[in-house]
């Protein structure tokens, strides 16, 4: 499981290293084809902010091989805001006061229809809060069965589940699972999630194992920006990812970046990144799809499989 592999790291030490790159560094990781993760290090680090044009250059260029020039959308449809965790930064917060909705199948079958008739979108994204006992793996069952005849490709976002579960739902139309460690900062990942299951670093973090064992056919996997040091976090994620890639070669893979900014009467971020930053992320993100992608070139390519997120945190 990956919680074993992420105890090997020490989450200063690597704060450490990313902050003592050297432009050297940055430029030694461009010129390489095949980066490892001391290489992707050098890419965030702030000693590779002035090099943002030929990072971006190579982003371009290894978009448009793998991906060509083509876009993939998809819709989320929350079909339950009801949640009993207690994280500090949500919105669905189980303590606060507010009416919670949980979908009808025939509720859902009409929003079906109601995004069709938007347009030829094909690739939905069901969301839910994490409340298994309410909208548990019976009622996300019910939820894809309803959902297939209407779309081509279908992906959740919920709760961790166990291994069986993902395969029983991979059984009824499911494609894919979108989750979100939040933070890799085990020290302080219970400051933001205190109670309720996602309070269980270890359930969550090895949740990606889990999607893998059970063949799930593409897992998308995130740290929410604004928590802790982010390009340590992102880090941590390259390493997560290179351990996925690794163990479950079957499956493809989407990273994403959301980040909280500033805002009033609510939970204010640790960390604020920069509106120039994100810039400087997505070329290296480029670079982790180059470091784990098969070793065979992918043809006719038709969707890219990395997609920023923007929605609230669960």
């Amino acid at each position: 499981m990956f919680s074993e592999e992420l105890a090997k790291y020490d989450w200063e030490e690597t704060t450490r290293q990313i902050q003592h790159k050297r432009p050297a560094d940055v430029e030694t990781a461009l010129g390489k084809e095949h980066l490892t993760l001391d290489d992707f290090m050098a890419l965030i680090s702030p000693a590779a902010a002035a090099y943002l044009e030929p990072m971006a250059r190579l982003s371009r260029r290894y978009t448009q091989e793998r991906f060509g020039k083509t876009i993939s959308m998809y819709i989320p449809m929350y079909i339950t805001n009801s949640c009993t965790n207690s994280c500090i930064y949500c919105g669905f917060n189980h303590h606060n006061k507010f009416d919670r909705v949980i979908l009808t199948m025939e509720q859902i079958e009409d929003e079906c229809k109601a995004i069709r008739a938007l347009g030829p979108f094909e690739n939905l994204l069901l969301v839910t809060g994490e409340n298994p006992r309410a909208a548990g793996v019976d009622y996300i069952e019910q939820a894809l069965k309803v959902c297939r005849p209407y779309f081509n490709n279908l992906t959740i976002e919920v709760m961790p589940l166990a291994s069986e579960d993902y395969y029983r739902l991979t059984q009824s139309g499911l494609n894919g699972v979108v989750c979100f460690q939040e933070t890799y900062n085990r020290a302080n990942y219970n400051i933001y999630h205190p109670a309720g299951m996602k309070s269980k670093f270890e359930w969550r973090v090895n949740g990606f194992d889990r999607m893998g064992q059970a063949g799930v056919h593409k897992i998308g996997m995130g740290v929410l920006i604004g928590l802790e040091e982010w390009r340590t976090d992102v880090t941590m994620m390259a390493l997560h990812l290179q351990y996925l890639r690794k163990h479950y070669w079957k499956t493809r893979y989407s990273v994403n970046f959301p980040r909280m900014c500033p805002s009033e009467g609510h939970f204010q971020p640790n960390v604020v990144m920069t509106d120039r930053e994100p810039n400087s992320l997505s070329p290296s993100a480029s670079s982790i799809t180059t470091w784990t992608s098969p070793s065979r070139p992918v043809k006719n390519p038709r969707s890219a499989t990395t997609s920023p997120r923007s929605e609230p945190r669960r």
